[in-house]
Order: structure tokens, then sequence, then C-alpha cells
């Protein structure tokens, strides 16, 4: 608007006499700007509009979009070569040639006329409509190809008009042929016989026509895709209140999902088609680049990957394109692929490509979902999200153990935490009890005071084998209480007593029998306990694992280490369920799986889960709860009751772990604390020269010097300082040796 109703005039600073109202269409505003795009382009300006709309155009349609450089680099070249066509085309004149093209086409021209003198034109005519097709997205070329198509069908149509003899047809009938048709999948032709032998010579010269599969088709089949990026949110159900009276006053109730965090909203993701599709061309023709004849049929992408299926022609090995992963992922520019063949139930091979953006998978968001809510087993826990994008929850009830490992940062310790809390926000502490067994000492310690819990978080490697010893020891007596009752399973159980208490009158208290809760045992690092105490926590692992099913205790064992020597054969053989996340080496995936594929995983969350009641491995990616989720979600429990610890296993955990009363076991420790408090110092390094221990030993013996009260705490550079005498520690040790002979007496 601001062109064509330019007005020179209207400038106050280049006439003398302005017009006192601006007479553009679009104000003083618009009289300014025409009057900097003639000075500097001359009318050139008005190819800017026609530019602009293009780029709107191609904003709209489904074409493929443009790098913004591109776009700069070829519109500033179609602007010069524009400005100086118009220059060059107007004459001689300077002032004319300053008009047209402004100062931009006057100075390019000049430079156009000097390098190359009368085929400058030639010259910029050639840059102009190159940089029109780079500048336009390539948008000229497909309207200048339609136009010419739509002249020749009015021509073709015209002679058809024309009486013609019946002995002889039109040329535009002679050459008509049927297009192909597609059925189930595959390029039924219904041309004729003259023209199928011609294809048949084709093929065999361009090498398509092999017997394991059909010629490829021209045109790129667009695939089926299936995203969840886009998916609304769900949204949370009414939380329904279930008060039961375990072990807190006035009733338990579980928490509320208001404890855990909103699930993100997924942002910049409305145009994901056009990408899935450029990639699922890419991937077709790298393998035809390699004499593979198999088209992509469906596409399924998920929080972290997009798995491409494959339909390879009739006659093509697996193996061919299984040894192609490498390259295939060097096409694709991804980090690592992971190929699936064949994908379990289907005649397809799956090529798993890791997604530029990474979908934030919730815990809030499982447990708002259908498949959650539609679970009723009280061992329900969350695993995340599959390959498809599609909620995937288990039952530990029915694996019934379930063993994980991953390397460091891959998101093991997140999916241990994920299912304590997936308990914690079904069962009340009538339902399931926990053991939570941490030598880490820092992953599991935050669920102290937790109603759920038998005994504290176990730190010390020493108690576990007692702790172990309970379990077989209250595994046999469930065995014996349902031999007694006549009883199958725990389940089973339980649901004969309530139903005879329902008959039983009120105030007949006559029936002392009790409900047997689940217990679920977790024990967040396997290996630090094998390396301490690995025969007798790997024979009482597998008698568990044998047995405990049907009297309700389950397990779950998660290591960083998954070597042989941690996961031994006893172990892995009594644990069909496993979970693997990231590891380091083939060798360590096929340790935890039988195959290979976790080493390809990409971390953080990334996993393989092998299911018992399925034939194959399951991708997926793990969900996500913060220590916020956490903290709030045990503070609102422990308000609700206060933990019922079981007394036996704590007398058994201090008698097996002795403190100061059996010297914590070690040989040196009663040596050490002579000399200790012999010479006033506790220093390490004088345990080490005196007894001939190594560092990482004797800082262990000050450790416990400490816990005794023998020694004051750490203060940095200084040395600690020594607690009592001689003669105390004297006295102590006497009395020490006098329960020990007492309890060998007993």
């Amino acid at each position: 608007l601001c062109l064509i109703s330019y007005d020179p005039t209207d400038i106050p600073f280049q006439v003398s006499t302005a017009n006192g109202v601006a007479q553009n269409f679009v104000g003083i505003a618009g009289a300014h700007l025409s009057w900097v795009l003639t000075l500097a382009i001359g009318k050139g300006a008005y190819f800017l509009v026609v530019l602009f709309c293009f780029w709107a155009l191609a904003q709209w349609s489904e074409s493929r979009k443009q790098s913004i450089w591109l776009k700069v680099i070829s519109g500033a070249l179609f602007f010069l070569s524009a400005c100086a066509s118009l220059a060059l085309l107007t004459g001689a004149e300077s002032s004319e040639q300053f008009q047209a093209g402004g100062l931009v086409g006057y100075f390019s021209a000049s430079i156009l006329l000097e390098l190359f003198g009368q085929a400058a034109i030639l010259v910029s005519g050639a840059i102009f409509f190159l940089s029109l097709l780079l500048a336009t997205e390539f948008m000229v070329l497909p309207l200048l190809i339609a136009a010419v198509k739509g002249i020749k069908s009015l021509i073709t149509e015209g002679f058809s008009r024309f009486p013609t003899s019946s002995k002889k047809k039109p040329a535009a009938e002679k050459i008509r042929k049927p297009q192909p048709k597609l059925e189930n999948g595959k390029i039924k032709s219904t041309v004729g016989p003259l023209v199928s032998s011609s294809l048949d010579k084709a093929k065999k010269f361009l090498g398509s026509g092999k017997k394991q599969g059909e010629p490829r088709p021209d045109v790129f089949p667009r695939p089926v895709i299936r995203s969840t990026m886009n998916k609304p949110q769900p949204q949370p159900p009414p939380q329904a209140t279930r008060t039961v009276t375990p072990t807190a006053k006035g009733g338990f109730k579980l928490p509320s999902l208001d404890l855990l965090e909103d699930p993100k909203r997924i942002s910049g993701q409305e145009d994901v088609t056009s990408a899935i599709e450029e990639q699922s061309r890419i991937l077709q023709d790298t393998l035809t680049d390699f004499g593979i004849d198999a088209k992509v049929v469906e596409v399924e992408q998920g929080p972290v990957i997009t798995r491409f299926e494959l339909q390879p022609a009739s006659g093509v090995k697996v193996q061919k394109i299984t040894s192609l992963q490498d390259n295939i992922a060097l096409a694709m520019q991804a980090t690592s692929v992971r190929i699936l063949a064949p994908i379990p139930g289907k005649a397809r091979i799956g090529i798993e490509v890791p997604n530029a953006e990474k979908q934030h998978v919730s815990l809030k968001e499982i447990l708002m979902s259908s498949q959650w809510q539609a679970m009723q087993s009280k061992l329900g826990f969350v695993l995340g999200k599959d390959a498809a994008g599609e909620t995937v929850v288990a039952d530990l009830d029915k694996m019934p153990h379930l063993l994980i490992a991953g390397s460091t940062g891959s998101g093991k310790t997140v999916c241990v935490n994920t299912i304590i809390m997936s308990i914690l926000f079904r069962a009340t502490p009538e339902d399931v009890r926990l053991i939570l067994i941490d030598p880490k000492m820092v992953e599991l310690i935050g669920y102290n005071g937790l109603p759920h819990l038998l005994v504290p978080v176990i730190t010390d490697s020493d108690k576990v084998p007692s702790v172990l010893a309970w379990l077989v020891s209250e595994m046999q007596r469930r065995y014996k209480v349902l031999s007694e009752n006549g009883s199958r399973d725990v389940e089973g159980y339980n649901e004969k007593i309530a139903r005879e208490q329902e008959k039983k009158p009120e105030g007949d208290n006559s029936d002392t029998r009790e409900k047997f809760p689940y217990i679920v045992m977790i024990i967040d690092e396997l290996a630090d306990l094998m390396m301490a105490k690995g025969k007798e926590i790997e024979t009482a692992i597998a008698r568990l694992a044998q047995l405990a099913r049907a009297v309700g205790i389950h397990m779950i064992l998660a290591t960083q280490r998954p070597s042989v020597d941690v996961i031994t054969g006893l172990i892995k053989a009594n644990f069909p369920a496993r979970l693997a996340f990231q590891v380091a080496s083939k060798v360590d995936s096929r340790t935890v799986l039988d195959a290979n594929g976790a080493d390809c995983l990409l971390g953080r969350g990334d996993l393989l889960f092998m299911d018992p009641a399925k034939s194959h491995l399951m991708r997926g990616q793990g969900a996500w709860v913060t220590d916020q989720e956490i903290e709030g979600t045990v503070s609102w429990l422990k308000q609700q009751a206060e933990p019922v610890y079981q007394e036996e296993i704590l007398k058994a955990a201090k008698k097996e772990s002795g403190g100061s009363q059996d010297f914590r076991g070690d040989e040196h420790y009663e040596d050490a604390c002579r000399i200790i408090v012999s010479s006033g110092q506790a220093s390490v390094s004088m345990l080490q020269r005196r007894l001939g221990l190594g560092y990482t030993r004797a800082a262990r013996l000050v450790d416990m010097m400490e816990e005794d009260g023998i020694v004051g705490a750490h203060r940095g550079s200084k040395a600690r300082e020594v607690l009592i005498s001689p003669e105390e520690l004297a006295e102590r040790q006497n009395k020490t040796e006098e329960v020990k002979q007492e309890s060998h007496g007993e």
C-alpha cells in the first residue's frame, strides 16, 4: 500500500514545499518507508512484497522448511540481482538506472558491467532466477510445471474435439497408462502385456527385478505415524479415601496425588510429522544404497526414542540389516541405534532412533493413567512409558522378584524410588511392610520413620545376614500357618480370615489369628554386600527367591556392577523379571538380560524390561520422581502413624553387629583401642605403623571407636580427642569378656 501510493512531496526534506497531510495510504510512516525502499532498491521494492507472500505460503504449506541462513543469503542475492537487472534494462542513463534499481541496483550494475561487459545482463538474470528458486523454497518450479501441464492439457483437449478416423486413435489415448494400485501393501500392476514386458526389461537393466522383492515405487510411501508427544494430559481421578486401623489411631489415609508435581506440558512438538517423514526417507535410502529392498510402513514415537518399522521384501536376510547398525546410525545422525529384528509378533524389523528432544515422564502422570487405576494389586508399581508412549505398570506379586542393573547415573536409584513411592500411594502398613537395605547410606535414608518399615533403613552390611536369616525363619513360620489353615498362598489365607471374622458375632475375640502383610525387601546396592558377605547372602537370597512367593515375601535387588560374581548363576536363575538400564558393555548386557541391547541405551531412565509373562524385551523410559516429592510424601505418612518395628530383627541385627560388646568382629580392634588410649592420640597413621594395617582398615577402627565413645568426633586437621582413660578401657574389656563367656556357655 505504501509503495503504490508513494508521493515524493510527502517527504519534507526532499522538496521545498511538502504536503501538509501525507497523501500516502499508510500515513506518514508509509511515506517514509516507501521513500527509503525506493531510494535503496528502486522498483525492486515490489519484489519484496512477492517474496514475503511466497514465504507466507511456505509456512502454511507442507513444503520442506529451509534454514533461516539459506533464506537470508538467497534473499540478499535475489534483491541484488533484481535491482541490477532493472538498472541494466533501463539503459545507460545513470538517473534512470538510479530510479529503477535504487542505490543497490546502480552500484551492482556498475560492478557487473565492469566485470562482464555486455554479458552483465545475462549474469544478473541467471543469478536472479537461481536465487528466486532458493528464496521461494523451490515453490516457483512446481508452479511453472503445473502451468506448463495446464497449457498442455488445454491444447490436448482442443485437438481431441476435431473429428478423427475410427481406425486411428488420438495420440493422447495411445500413451495413457493405468496407474498401479496398492493392494495389501504390495503394488498390483494393471498395465497391458506390452507395457509389462517393457517394465521387465527395465527392471533387469536396472537390477531391481531380483527375486528378493518387488520393485521399489517411485513415490515414497508415507508411513503410518503414531506419536504421543501431543496427547492431552490425563486428569486426576477423585481420590478415594480408604480408612484402616493398622498402626494409627483414628484410621490411616492413603496419600493424595496433590503431593506430587504436575506433569510438564510439551511445547514445540506441533510439527513432528515432516521431520519423521524425512528420517524415514533417509533410512529407506540408506538401505537402498546397500542393496536392501525395504520400506518404512509404520513409525511409533515415544518419549525418548522413535521406532521405525521396516517391511523387508521377500528374500531379504535379517542379518543384512542388523549388520548395518553403525551405518544406519551415521546416516540418521544418531548417537546410537538399536535394531529389533524381528519385532515380536510382527513380520517387521524395528529401528529405534533417539529423539532430538526427550519428553519428561512424571510419576503423577502415570498414577493418573487408566492402566494404573485398573490395577488392583497391592504390589503394583510404576515403570514409565514404552517406546510407543503407552503407560507401563507392573505387578511384583506376579514376578515375583525383580533384579535391577545399570551403571552410575543411568536411572537405577530413581527407579527404586519410583517403585517405593508407587507402593506407598496404594498400600497401607497393614497391606505391605518394607525392609530397605542401603549400603551406600545416602539413597534410601530419607524413608526412615516411615510407618511401612519393619526396621529402620539398614546401612550396615554386617546386619544384612541376620535380616535375611529372619526373613527365612518368617517364611518357614508362614508356611506352617498356611499348612495348618489349608491355604495355598497369603492372599487366600487373608481372604479366609476376613470371611471368618465377618461371620463372628460382635465382641467375640476368640480367634487370634492375624493377617499376613506382604513383605518387600529392597537392596539398593547388591555388589557391596556380595563383596562383604557373599556366601551367606547368596544362599539366603536364593532360598527366599525359590520359596517366598506363596507366603507374600518379595525381593528387589539393584546393582551398578552387573558382573558374574555379583549376579551369580544361582541368583539369576531365580529372578526371571529383570530391569536393565544403560551398562558399559555387551558382556554386562548379556549377564543381566541374556541378550545384547542394554549397552545401546541412552541413560537417564532409558530401560529394557524383561517381563516373565512375555517372551521379548520391552524398551521404555522410566518415570521421574524428585527428592521434594519423596520428602513431602514421607512427611505426610509420618503424620498418619508411627512405625512399629519388628523387635526380633533389631535384636538379631544387634547381636550380629555386636557393637562394642564383641569389638565388631575385628581381631585388631582390642589392640587398636589400647594403643590409642595409652598414647592419648587418635592417629590413623600410628595404627598403620604399629599394627601393620592399611589406611582403610585403620580408619574404620577409629570410626568404630568413635561410635563406642572411646574417641571424639573428627575435627579436621586436629587429632581426635581420647575420651576415656586406660583404666576405664580395661574395665570395659573385662566386662565384655564376661559377656562373651556367658553367651558361649548358654
